[in-house]
């Protein structure tokens, strides 16, 4: 038979898992999110100085075809294949595609623990002005990478490009926060449980 310290920890162990884990599917929106962000800052970089870039590339070529060689041809194809797809066809790889990812960075997490100890614990309101701190940073790189190309849009197009995004970007960042907060608390309340308790007392 288990004793039941042992069945205890492994109670506990096997909760905070689980509990982890789900705290994973509800970060995966803010951690996409976020890459999306990163990526669209850096597309509006280049394009904003597409010129000097270019240049740079023009200026190594030569240097970059004596190490490598000389850069593959082209080859077309022709072909006039298409590609159907209904929501009920994708709607199930994106619930996949977020479960794997969920998965992998729950266990990313699980051997950081295991290696480095638990991460040091922030109050939300620290995290939540963290948070709004990068989306006023991205709004503003917007809008300056914006005022260096131009734009044809309209200033009511402008706005809503430079506002709906980062707004989106805030509310999934606090919602996977705040139910990551909310799980942690969950496993505090866990680590006091004395699973077998009853029964050692009815024992002795």
């Amino acid at each position: 038979m288990i004793p039941s310290e042992n069945r205890n920890l492994v109670l506990k162990t096997a909760i905070n898992l689980v509990l982890d884990y789900v705290r994973w599917t509800q970060l995966v929106p803010m951690i996409i999110g976020w890459a999306f962000a990163i990526i669209m800052v850096l597309a509006l970089f280049f394009i904003s100085f597409e010129g000097q870039i270019d240049s740079m590339l023009q200026r190594a070529e030569p240097y970059a075809e004596r190490l490598l060689g000389p850069a593959p041809e082209n080859t077309e194809t022709s072909g006039s294949g298409t590609v159907e797809l209904s929501g009920d066809d994708i709607i199930p790889w994106i619930y996949r595609i977020w479960g794997a990812i969920a998965f992998i960075m729950w266990i990313f997490s699980v051997i950081r623990t295991k290696i480095w100890g638990p991460s040091e614990k922030k109050r939300l309101k620290r995290k939540i002005t963290l948070i709004a701190l990068a989306v006023i940073s991205f709004v503003v790189l917007n809008l300056l990478f914006f005022m260096i190309m131009g734009s044809s849009n309209t200033r009511g197009e402008l706005i809503i490009a430079l506002t709906l995004p980062p707004i989106l970007l805030f509310i999934v960042s606090c919602w996977g926060v705040g139910i990551s907060h909310f799980i942690s608390k969950i496993q505090e309340w866990v680590e006091t449980l004395e699973f077998g308790a009853k029964e050692n007392m009815a024992i002795n």
